[in-house]
């Protein structure tokens, strides 16, 4: 039998291997799109190259409503396992999409998929953990799912240079198999019921669900969280990672296999400094100083290219925003799911709804820096976004309550 208060270790191996095959194409995302690209509605080739990202980070967005509402009705693991086949399936339909329409569909299969696991495992951590320990589960999650996106965002970006785009995506939808025989043998003693242990929610009428739902989006909180720091915080981040390295880094003539490396620094901040701040997170009752301290870092960080260009530029800003991200990242969830009304609306439904409206900065990032990349001042328009992060950052500070605060009325 394995004990409840460790039990949470587990789903670090799971989203090891399963975020290894599903990342295997992730240095590649936009250029395989530029090389299938084609005008669609006269948008520009630097538009078109962004949208598959976009379209897998909107579809998640939706997985992520679905897949919160499964996972407080059916538990986390009956999410999980649809999950996995579905974002497996998108990796089969981007290998042998034959133009960028499907190409771009097919990332919107994946992203679904992947939604739904991404929620399944945020499910695993609150259903196996407790408030002393939560911060430290949400840790051990991110730690097994970028340590498994590093090694095969690196692994894949040597593979490409030797079998192809195509064949890269075809090996990742193997490991969905693996993923899938690891949770049935390794992980069937952490399956959670809800519909024995939390009849409250079971009960709840539709009505009574969108009045909760209401109150959770215009709690002054989690709306400040979400609007100043949240997608801010992705929009800046997916945009310089996955949208503006890649093909930046191509353009100063940077090998495949180096532009995958390069990405690793913010699946190794992940992986060491989240988990070792966890304990930490866990033990202060404010987890707004750790917001704050990301969201002022990773504003800096921008202004970085104030200073800088090429390759170095786009390294450091990298590591800047790495470990912002490793320091508010996990302290966003638990701050969210410390507030009064997420209790009463569910671990589940609380997490999928900030997750699904966090997510909109994911699918903006790649868009809105679509226009900075076109208009040739790279530099300078991140320094801009970098400004504005900081200034919302000051703004959080002012709107937002501590918790000692809101635990009085």
């Amino acid at each position: 039998m394995i004990k409840k208060e460790k039990s949470y270790s587990l789903i670090r191996s799971d989203a090891f291997i399963f975020c290894f095959g599903i990342d295997l194409p992730v240095s590649f995302i936009p250029l395989y799109a530029g090389d299938l690209y084609t005008p669609i509605f006269g948008l520009s080739k630097e538009y078109i190259m962004g949208m598959p990202i976009s379209m897998s980070m909107l579809f998640t967005t939706i997985a992520f409503i679905a897949g919160g509402y499964w996972v407080d009705r059916k538990g986390w693991q009956h999410t999980h396992l649809w999950g996995v086949l579905i974002a497996g399936s998108g990796q089969i339909i981007s290998a042998i999409a034959p133009t960028v329409e499907l190409y771009i569909l097919s990332r919107a299969v994946y992203g679904f998929g992947y939604g739904l696991v991404f929620m399944s495992y945020m499910g695993f951590v609150y259903s196996n953990t407790s408030e002393e320990n939560r911060t430290t589960g949400f840790a051990t999650m991110s730690a097994g799912m970028y340590s498994g996106s590093i090694c095969g965002g690196a692994v894949g970006g040597m593979l490409a240079e030797r079998i192809g785009f195509q064949n890269v995506f075809l090996i990742a939808s193997i490991f969905v198999l693996i993923t899938l025989l690891y949770t049935i043998v390794f992980m069937k003693e952490t399956y959670h019921y809800p519909e024995k242990t939390n009849k409250s929610i079971q009960q709840r009428s539709n009505k009574e669900d969108l009045k909760l739902i209401y109150r959770f989006i215009t709690d002054r909180n989690i709306l400040s969280l979400l609007v100043l720091l949240s997608i801010p915080a992705a929009i800046t981040l997916i945009g310089v990672l996955y949208y503006i390295s890649p093909i930046y880094l191509h353009r100063l003539g940077t090998s495949q296999a180096n532009i995958a490396r390069i990405l690793m620094i913010n699946g190794i901040f992940m992986i060491y400094i989240s988990p070792m701040l966890s304990p930490l997170m866990d033990k202060t009752q404010d987890k707004r100083i750790y917001i704050i301290i990301s969201g002022i870092i990773g504003g800096l960080g921008m202004l970085l290219f104030l200073f800088l260009k090429g390759l170095w530029a786009i390294v450091f800003v990298i590591l800047v925003l790495s470990f912002a991200a490793a320091v508010g990242h996990s302290s966003r969830t638990v701050y969210a799911l410390q507030q009064k009304i997420a209790t009463e609306i569910g671990g589940g439904q609380a997490m999928s709804l900030f997750r699904a409206i966090d997510r909109i900065g994911w699918v903006l990032g790649p868009l809105l820096l679509s226009f900075v990349l076109a208009s040739g001042e790279i530099e300078k328009g991140l320094s801009i976004i970098g400004l504005i992060y900081i200034v919302l950052t000051i703004l959080f500070i002012i709107v937002t309550k501590k918790r000692n605060e809101e635990t009085k009325k």
